[in-house]
C-alpha cells in the first residue's frame, strides 16, 4: 500500500479536520488570554499594593508645609526636595536636597525613616529636622522625642533626644552637641521665613541669604567680612539686612545692577 493510501486509511472518516483546527485555535487563544490576564493582574498588584514614591519640592526662596499620608507634616526649607514612600511596615523618606522638619505622627508599628547623605534618622513619633551640609554629610536636630541615627549599613551611631544635634560627615568622626531650646529655635528660624544670626560672620550670613534669592549681597573687603552679627532677619529682604549690617559695623551700602555692596 502506498504511503498516501496508508495515511488515508489511518484518518478517521468521522473527524472534520477543519473543526479540529478551530478547536486548536480556540485553545491557543484561551491560553493567550489567560497569560495576558495573569500579566495584567501582576501589574495591578505592583501598581496598587507596592509603595509608590511621591516627590515634594520647594523652589528657591520658598518655604512650605505639606501633609503626608500618615498624618505627619513636613516643612521644607528653600530649594529642598524629598521623596516619600510609605508601606505597611515602614515609612521611608529620602531627603534629596536642602532641609526639612518632620513632625511625625506616632505609629510604633511603622518606623519613620529619613535617609540623607550617609545616615538614616529613625523615629516612631517625634519632631526633628534633617539637612544636607553641602559636603556630602547630614545634620540631624531633634526638637522633641527620640531619634536613632544609623549608618546606611544599619549600624547605630547615636540615640538623640530633645535638643540634641548630630553632624555626620563622610570622612570624619560624627559630632554631637547638646543645644539650648533657644538655639534649636534659631536653627529652625527658616520655618517662619527668618534667618537667625548669633555671632555669625558677615560672609557666612551673606551666603545664607543667597540661598533664598533676591538681590545679591557683595562684601569685597575681607576685614568687613569677618565682622560678626546677631539678630533675626527676614530671609526675603536682603536689602534690609544689608542696611542693618552696614549700620552695625560702620560700613555703607551701595546698590548697582550687580547687587548690593556693603563697603
Amino acid at each position: 500500500m502506498a504511503f498516501a493510501d496508508r495515511a488515508r486509511a489511518l484518518r478517521r472518516p468521522d473527524v472534520d479536520t477543519s473543526e479540529a483546527e478551530k478547536i486548536v485555535r480556540t485553545s491557543s487563544r484561551r491560553r493567550w488570554i489567560g497569560a495576558a490576564g495573569a500579566a495584567c493582574a501582576a501589574l495591578m498588584f505592583t501598581y496598587f499594593l507596592l509603595p509608590r514614591a511621591e516627590t515634594v519640592a520647594t523652589a528657591r526662596g520658598e518655604v512650605r508645609t505639606v501633609a503626608l499620608g500618615d498624618g505627619s507634616r513636613a516643612t521644607l526649607d528653600t530649594a529642598s526636595r524629598f521623596e516619600v514612600r510609605f508601606a505597611r511596615s515602614r515609612r521611608d523618606v529620602e531627603l534629596l536636597a536642602g532641609e526639612a522638619l518632620f513632625d511625625v505622627a506616632k505609629d510604633r508599628d511603622r518606623p519613620f525613616v529619613v535617609k540623607a547623605g550617609p545616615v538614616d534618622a529613625i523615629a516612631v513619633g517625634t519632631s526633628f529636622s534633617v539637612a544636607h551640609d553641602g559636603r556630602g554629610g547630614a545634620i540631624v536636630t531633634v526638637r522633641e522625642g527620640k531619634v536613632e541615627v544609623r549608618s546606611r549599613s544599619g549600624r547605630l551611631l547615636r540615640l538623640l533626644t530633645a535638643n540634641m544635634e548630630m553632624h555626620v560627615a563622610p570622612s570624619s568622626a560624627a559630632v554631637v552637641n547638646t543645644l539650648a531650646s533657644e538655639e534649636v529655635d534659631r536653627e529652625l528660624a527658616w520655618r517662619s521665613g527668618m534667618i537667625a544670626l548669633d555671632g555669625d560672620r558677615l560672609d557666612d550670613a551673606v551666603r545664607e541669604f543667597a540661598r533664598y534669592g533676591g538681590p545679591r549681597i557683595i562684601v569685597e573687603d575681607p576685614r568687613l567680612a569677618e565682622h560678626t552679627l546677631s539678630g533675626w532677619f527676614a530671609a526675603n529682604d536682603p536689602r534690609g539686612f544689608a542696611r542693618a549690617a552696614a549700620l552695625s559695623i560702620g560700613a555703607r551700602v551701595r546698590e548697582t545692577d550687580e547687587g548690593i555692596f556693603v563697603e
